[in-house]
């Protein structure tokens, strides 16, 4: 006899989250909105577990859209409780999925429905938890690039101003904003030392040319290995970073322009922005490749975002080998996917 799962599809937002179960793909039985924080959590949980028992299943699986900070709360907060299973998907899947059921209404409760359905449709893998040290270190990576950015926000004011008063005061927010990173970078530092696996796997990405110390440390931290045995599936994070092609085609006569789906991690993908133009130049991998993109024709901005595709695949595959780069090997390994 099968097991009976409740499905649930759970639609984040800033403020709200919107649950809906299921146990058929086909009625949603209830569905409930709770605020994102700690307390909608709890009250979020006895909701689906009441659910559970009134429907008499044996399993809880809980689909998840990766949305970033806002979604990784509750995340964390069910995959740390043994009552459920969690899986996180990309929202490109979901909205794929969305165009099989023609569903043409589009809002929080009706996503939420549709990710239950997904769930008990698609039957998706259930994502493997982060370990601690790296939530720790995503913690302060992530807060590092707020206090760049923010940064860099000022310094963009500061060139836009010519009072000598408001001038003084952007300053001093721009240097104090240069003591606290200087602060964090020094914090980040000690973290690592203490934590020679994380800082191991860096210094491997730090023989990629083009990938340097903040870059690679910010791979460690966004990307995951989804089979539970450390592995980090290439296909699947170049969709979790947004960077996988999007192609409109109808017939044989309708062809719009490609892009990427830029839905994901959007730190993942800015990320590699920067590192894959100096690899263009440095790493001999991918400026062989850049340089065959444009041969063909090809824009400068497509040829890039292929190249940080390239970048981000080299990458998974050092750390997945647990070596440092080798051009040569490399080249045999992207063959397959870029030829």
């Amino acid at each position: 006899m099968d097991t009976k799962i409740l499905y649930v599809g759970i639609d984040v937002s800033k403020l709200t989250l919107d649950i809906a179960l299921t146990v058929d793909a086909k009625t949603t039985i209830a569905s409930t909105k709770v605020n994102n924080n700690k307390d909608g959590f709890k009250s979020s949980a006895r909701w689906i577990k009441r659910y559970g028992q009134i429907n008499q299943c044996e399993e809880v699986l809980c689909c998840i859209e990766s949305t970033g900070i806002y979604s990784d709360g509750i995340i964390e907060y069910l995959q740390e409780n043994t009552a459920f299973k969690v899986s996180v998907v990309n929202p490109a899947q979901a909205k794929a999925y969305s165009s099989t059921v023609l569903l043409r209404t589009k809002t929080d409760k009706v996503d939420a429905g549709l990710l239950s359905k997904y769930a008990a449709g698609v039957k998706p893998d259930v994502t493997t938890p982060m370990p601690k040290e790296v939530k720790e270190l995503r913690v302060l990576i992530r807060h590092l690039d707020y206090l760049i950015t923010r940064r860099a926000q000022e310094k963009t004011h500061l060139e836009s101003t010519a009072d000598k008063v408001i001038e003084k005061s952007i300053k001093d927010i721009i240097n104090h904003y240069d003591g606290q990173i200087k602060k964090l970078q020094k914090r980040i530092k000690e973290y690592l030392n203490n934590h020679h696996g994380l800082k191991e796997r860096i210094d491997l990405l730090k023989t990629i040319p083009g990938i340097g110390e903040l870059t690679a440390t910010i791979l460690v931290c966004e990307l995951h290995a989804e089979d539970g045995r450390g592995k980090i599936t290439a296909k699947a994070q170049v969709a979790h970073a947004g960077l996988a092609p999007k192609h409109k085609q109808s017939g044989t006569s309708i062809r719009g322009k490609s892009n990427i789906c830029k839905t994901g991690n959007s730190r993942l993908r800015r990320c590699l922005y920067f590192p894959a133009i100096v690899a263009t130049r440095k790493n001999p991998i991918i400026k062989e490749f850049y340089q065959r993109l444009l041969a063909k024709g090809k824009l400068k901005k497509v040829a890039i975002i292929a190249a940080m595709r390239k970048l981000l695949t080299i990458a998974i595959g050092v750390l997945n080998n647990k070596a440092v780069f080798d051009p040569e090997w490399s080249a045999k390994m992207t063959k397959v996917l870029y030829a």
